[in-house]
């Protein structure tokens, strides 16, 4: 599903996206309320909103489709890239935080790379956090402890192994399952093994918010923060 108010804009993703061949547009719409309306008939599997609708913010209508269809992927497609507005992006469970500016062959290999891993936050947080490392670090720790979930086990128990920390490490540093297994010598099946584990032992359901908890936790050392936000610019 599209969900753009701009028509003509709209329309460009809805023929970007169908000429790739693997996507299927099961509804296209102007609106937040639209979207919602044909939940129920269209089941997507991906969602693209714009950040910016009328009465209701992209951010406000992921949070709202993932309190009903909690398996969609919601990808937010947006002219900001200020840090906020990906914080926030993260806590309504979006997959994706995708510039406006990308060309047609990144929009689709994006989506694709979505739907094979499950989130393509890392790179685009990563780059913010960067530069609000350098201007405003208390800022950034800050905004690292309100992404922490809550209700993440502290226990011994809840410690990563060696081989998890460098799983996860990897992800830290951008790199995809593919990449991360190539680097470990080990199999995706193996990586995707032990992201299972990392999620159940950090309390979360996705890559970002595991790299974010890690962090915030002191489970990955800040020179690999530095690290991971670097690659990502």
């Amino acid at each position: 599903m599209v969900v753009e108010d701009y028509e003509l804009l709209r329309e460009g993703l809805v023929l970007m996206v169908e000429r790739a061949g693997d996507f299927q547009v099961v509804a296209q719409v102007g609106s937040a309320e639209e979207a919602l309306d044909l939940l129920d008939e269209a089941r997507p599997d991906l969602m693209l909103l714009d950040l910016v609708l009328p009465q209701m913010s992209g951010t406000e209508l992921c949070r709202r489709v993932l309190q009903r269809f909690p398996e969609v992927q919601v990808v937010l497609l947006t002219g900001q890239g200020d840090l906020s507005s990906i914080l926030e992006a993260v806590q309504a469970g979006a997959c994706a935080y995708l510039p406006k500016e990308l060309g047609p062959r990144e929009l689709v290999d994006s989506l694709r790379r979505v739907r094979r891993e499950g989130s393509l936050l890392e790179a685009f947080l990563g780059k913010r956090l960067l530069e609000v490392l350098t201007q405003n670090p208390s800022g950034s720790a800050d905004g690292l402890s309100a992404l922490s979930t809550q209700n993440a086990p502290q226990s011994t128990s809840s410690l990563l192994s060696t081989r998890e920390v460098q799983v996860l490490r990897g992800i830290q540093e951008g790199g995809s399952n593919r990449e991360v297994a190539q680097r470990l010598s080990i199999s995706e099946f193996t990586v995707a093994n032990h992201l299972k584990n990392i999620f159940r032992k950090l309390g979360v359901h996705d890559r970002t918010r595991a790299v974010l908890v890690a962090m915030s936790r002191g489970l990955l050392a800040s020179l690999a923060l530095l690290s991971w936000v670097g690659f990502c610019v």
